[in-house]
């Protein structure tokens, strides 16, 4: 799989002005989302415009560098979830990491109302229907809580410590388009509800939005802004 690594910096460099009259330096900050790349560029104009800065942002499209990307992906485990549902009140949390081709996972769950037996992920299966198993998580580890209240949990984690846990997980391309499309989710099962006792959908942590690449331009604007006061 390739995908886009996100890069953000910020760089300097003259300008190569068309009127031999206009002078200054061009400071862009550079922004790279998925395919897309945004540009902010702030110049320093000439004595016409009063030393106004001028922001542009251009966003255009790019062909997918040729680099391996590390993903995060996310799931909250309820008894409602479940198909058919129950009235549990544990909120289990499940972290993943798409690296490369390699999914490695953490799921906690509170040691509060039932003993967890086994962990799998499940698919291909939107919310409110049943999958296939396609992974074991091993068994679980119990972790004490803490003295901030932090409630016992037992842990499925990678990497595999026999007979606990798995070890991480090779996809192909075809299952990362699944992983990727939300098609995917962790079940967990104990001795009172062998098929499943809590459960949520695995999804990918969102991307940054518009409003923060206007955030992102609005920083390019003020650090300009900032260098220029110090260098006058």
């Amino acid at each position: 799989m390739v995908r886009e690594r996100h890069v953000c910096r910020v760089s300097e460099r003259p300008a190569s002005r068309a009127n031999s009259g206009s002078a200054g330096a061009v400071h862009t900050a550079i922004a790279r989302f998925g395919d897309r790349i945004f540009c902010f560029t702030v110049s320093q104009e000439t004595e016409m415009s009063k030393g106004l800065p001028v922001v542009f942002m251009l966003a255009c499209a790019v062909q997918p560098a040729q680099a391996q990307g590390t993903f995060q992906f996310q799931a909250i485990l309820t008894g409602s979830s479940e198909l058919p549902s129950n009235s549990d009140p544990t909120v289990a949390t499940g972290t993943f990491t798409l690296d490369g081709n390699l999914l490695s996972f953490r799921v906690d769950v509170p040691a509060v109302t039932f003993v967890s037996m086994s962990a799998y992920i499940q698919g291909p299966a939107l919310p409110g229907a049943n999958g296939p198993i396609l992974f074991d998580l091993g068994g679980p580890t119990f972790k004490g809580g803490s003295s901030a209240g932090d409630p016992p949990v037992y842990r499925f984690a990678s990497p595999a410590s026999p007979p606990f846990g798995a070890d991480p997980f090779p996809l192909t391309a075809g299952q990362i388009t699944e992983l990727e499309s939300g098609l995917w989710y962790v079940n967990i099962t104990s001795a009172g509800q062998p098929n499943g006792q809590v459960r949520g959908q695995i999804l990918e942590v969102p991307e940054p939005s518009v409003f923060w690449l206007g955030l992102l331009g609005a920083g390019a604007l003020i650090w300009y802004r900032r260098k220029s006061k110090y260098e006058n």
